[in-house]
């Protein structure tokens, strides 16, 4: 693995600044100058740039400071000179100014009345101004799903603002001549001149404003949305996916559903005072508080994310995250489950250290178990982050196109379900998989303070790399795995308890993808590379096999092994002892005088899991199986050396057994 710093300069990296830039204006100016401030010094640096990346913030603050006096200078020389010619305002004129800011407000508030994923799409497309590809790409969702978004949005607040008891009052903001006095009131006019061009003119406007049609306002922002690729999905959920949590992970061996896939959203939306459309949560617990930064300023427009669930702050900072009380559950891709207690609350914002509230979930439920919600919380953003950005290069020394990359050495605070996620996956906005096109990576939101490390994998050769910890505010930075030659072939024989070759046994190269420990909690995320079936004479070979920590899998009739295959293994003639496992059936001689239930212990009388059927594809692992009229059935390990009957978990007998693959055992007594 090698590293490289390259400095050089690129001006895209400006807008990494933008928080930086409208927090210092916010300081220097005040919140009614600091929107034109920063402007200037937008402009400013697309005219004469820094030269150096590094000294980036320290040109800034010097610009912004220069500006800002200057601003004030010229602020007093206008007043002196409007103070002389000024004219007494009409009552008519301040009128239509209060009613023009109170229709704004009522606009921004209709969007800040809409629930996930709806209202953060509106807000990205039309208060952020992104196109829906920039959009799709800042989520992880497809861009037609982006698209349905934006339409249901817009028609959610069609349905809203039609709901005032003055259907006019919205309709003049659009038809309204007079610029607005805001950015903020401009775009809510886009947005209002875009539920027109959605829904017509005619529907929507049913009114005239100073002798005009209404509907003239609405033509010119028709093109604002195009429909021609929108699809008929439902939408997905916003930001970080409903994911599930399991305490323990088996290694997965199926494939896995991607975030482009069809999913079902979050029973509970964190969104305030939203529910779904489909049904009313009846008992819930609202998760409150306040995003600041170091200063007490208020953070507007930061995530806040507890494991799936995420919303966004309001002007002043605060946030409302609403769960169902009974259960704290969320439903996805079939699954219902709870939240854990060790999920930590998180808040990101551009160009800060992601705050953190350790164990939230933990506090919501014993909140829960006392019956009234926790008290608000206050998450301060740290301080000011870096990125760390690079590209991963294969052993040949090509770019690492499709790997997938994960940050190491980040703040744990979610066990999704397929994978763990930091802090710094929040801020980065990550939420599932990280799959780089071009080999190429960016992580944001890192400490000054800390060193990471980059790990990179390919899924199907298991190829893999970790750098060395790396320091935030590198860029250009080359992570290259191993040069040296692969493994020809890893192979061996997979035999029974008796030595005789099994066939047909299913054999996977596997590798952890993730693999997280905490206390005394250890999950981890596998996924399989080659998968091949023994031959007649029990043999199996994987070919072409990396350098690389890896593991093999074994399954096949009733059994399962594992073997850890370490970087410097050869991999070659391995014998695998597989244990299988046998069926019984259980009748009492005395079904009336027959023990509750049965137990299996091996010669070292530990007990063993017995396997019962529950349906079609569905198993049960358990220790005791209760009798019903005196029998059972199910499979154990050839391991079982005696059979116990139980009453109220007393032994009241003890009997022989032995257990064979393939056959059933039938057992008597």
């Amino acid at each position: 693995m090698a590293t490289a710093d390259f400095p050089s300069f690129d001006a895209g990296e400006l807008l990494r600044h933008r928080a930086f830039v409208r927090h210092l204006a916010r300081e220097l100016a005040g919140p009614g100058a600091a929107e034109d401030l920063e402007q200037d010094a937008w402009v400013a640096a697309l005219e004469h740039p820094p030269r150096l990346a590094v000294t980036a913030r320290s040109w800034f603050r010097t610009v912004l400071r220069h500006l800002a006096g200057r601003r004030a200078r010229g602020e007093r020389r206008r007043s002196a000179r409007e103070e002389l010619a000024a004219q007494p305002e009409t009552v008519a004129d301040t009128r239509e100014v209060v009613d023009r800011l109170a229709l704004e407000r009522r606009m921004v508030q209709a969007v800040e009345g809409l629930r996930e994923p709806y209202r953060s799409a509106i807000f990205l497309r039309y208060f952020e101004e992104l196109t829906p590809p920039d959009i799709a790409q800042r989520i992880g969702v497809p861009v037609p799903t982006v698209k349905t978004r934006l339409r249901r949005g817009l028609a959610q607040l069609r349905e809203r603002l039609e709901d005032e008891r003055d259907p006019r009052g919205w309709a003049a903001l659009i038809g309204s001549t007079a610029l607005p006095t805001t950015a903020l009131a401009t775009k809510a006019i886009v947005v209002a001149g875009a539920i027109a061009a959605l829904s017509g003119a005619l529907f929507l406007l049913r009114g005239t404003q100073t002798g005009r049609d209404i509907t003239s306002a609405a033509p010119p922002l028709a093109p604002v949305l195009d429909d021609r690729d929108e699809e008929a999905s439902e939408p997905e959920s916003l930001g970080l996916p409903a994911e599930s949590q399991e305490p323990e992970r088996l290694p997965a061996s199926e494939p896995e559903v991607e975030a482009s896939e069809k999913r079902a959203e979050p029973s509970a939306p964190a969104t305030p005072g939203a529910t779904p459309v489909e049904e009313q949560p009846r008992d819930t617990i609202a998760l409150r508080g306040k995003v600041r930064f170091p200063d007490r300023q208020p953070v507007e427009g930061a995530s806040v994310a507890l494991g799936p669930w995420r919303t966004r702050t309001a002007r002043d900072g605060g946030f409302q995250l609403e769960l169902e009380r009974s259960s704290l559950s969320y439903q996805t891709a079939g699954h219902n489950e709870v939240i854990q207690e060790e999920a930590a609350l998180v808040a990101s914002f551009p160009d800060w250290v992601p705050a953190i509230v350790p164990e939230t979930g933990r506090l919501l439920l014993d909140a829960a178990r006392r019956g009234h919600a926790p008290a608000p919380l206050e998450l301060v953003l740290p301080g000011p982050s870096e990125r760390l950005s690079g590209i991963v290069l294969d052993h040949t020394g090509s770019p690492a196109i499709g790997w997938r990359i994960s940050l190491l050495d980040g703040t744990p605070v979610f066990f999704g379900r397929y994978r763990p996620l930091s802090a710094e996956d929040v801020a980065s906005g990550v939420s599932q998989h990280t799959e780089t096109p071009d080999g190429r990576f960016a992580f944001e939101g890192l400490a000054l303070d800390r060193t990471y490390r980059i790990r990179a994998w390919n899924r199907e050769t298991l190829e893999q790399v970790t750098s060395e910890p790396l320091v935030p505010g590198m860029h250009g930075v080359i992570v290259q795995a191993p040069m040296e030659a692969w493994r020809p072939a890893v192979d061996g024989v997979v035999v029974g308890l008796d030595g005789s070759p099994l066939e047909d046994v299913r054999c996977r190269l596997s590798m952890d993808e993730y693999r997280v420990t905490s206390g005394a909690r250890s999950s981890s995320w596998a996924t399989t590379g080659q998968e091949v079936q023994t031959d007649a004479l029990g043999r199996f070979e994987f070919k072409d096999v990396p350098h690389a920590d890896l593991f093999l899998r074994f399954h096949g009739h009733g059994g399962g092994a594992s073997l850890p295959l370490e970087p410097e293994d050869a991999g070659r003639d391995l014998r695998i002892v597989l244990v299988r496992s046998g069926s019984f059936a259980f009748e009492a001689a005395r079904p009336s005088a027959a023990p509750r239930t049965l137990a299996f212990l091996d010669e070292n009388e530990a007990t063993l899991r017995i396997e019962i059927d529950l349906g079609p594809g569905r198993t049960r692992g358990i220790k005791e199986l209760e009798l019903t009229d005196g029998r059972a059935t199910g499979r154990v390990s050839e391991h079982a050396r005696w059979l116990i009957l139980l009453e109220d978990d007393r032994e009241v007998a003890r009997h022989s057994v032995l257990i064979r693959a393939g056959e059933t055992a039938e057992l008597r007594y």
